[in-house]
C-alpha cells in the first residue's frame, strides 16, 4: 500500500498530516508575520474570453462557485445570456 492510500485511514491521516503541517509552519523563519486569514470568494469568474464560433461571438468562462452557495453539488453549471429586447446602448 503507498503512502497516499494510506491516507484513506482517518488515523493515518490525522496523525500524518498532523505531523506535516506542524513541520510546515515549524520551518517558517522566526522574523515572518502571518497575515489574516484568506477569505474565499463566493464566486469567481476565471479565464474570460470572447471568441467566434460559427459566425457567432461566443464567450466563454470559468465560473468558481462556494458549495456553500450550493443545495447540491453539480459536476457542471450552464448559463445561458438572452439579450435585453430593446438595449439601450
Amino acid at each position: 500500500m503507498t503512502w497516499i492510500y494510506s491516507l484513506a485511514d482517518k488515523n493515518t491521516f490525522m496523525s500524518d498530516c498532523k505531523s506535516l503541517l506542524g513541520r510546515m509552519f515549524d520551518t517558517v523563519a522566526s522574523n515572518v508575520t502571518l497575515t489574516s486569514e484568506v477569505t474565499l470568494l463566493p464566486a469567481k469568474v476565471n479565464a474570460a474570453q470572447l471568441t467566434f464560433e460559427n459566425k457567432k461571438l461566443v464567450f466563454k468562462s470559468s465560473f468558481r462557485v462556494s458549495r456553500i452557495l450550493l443545495s447540491a453539488y453539480p459536476d457542471f453549471l450552464t448559463f445561458h445570456y438572452k439579450p435585453p429586447a430593446n438595449p439601450t446602448y
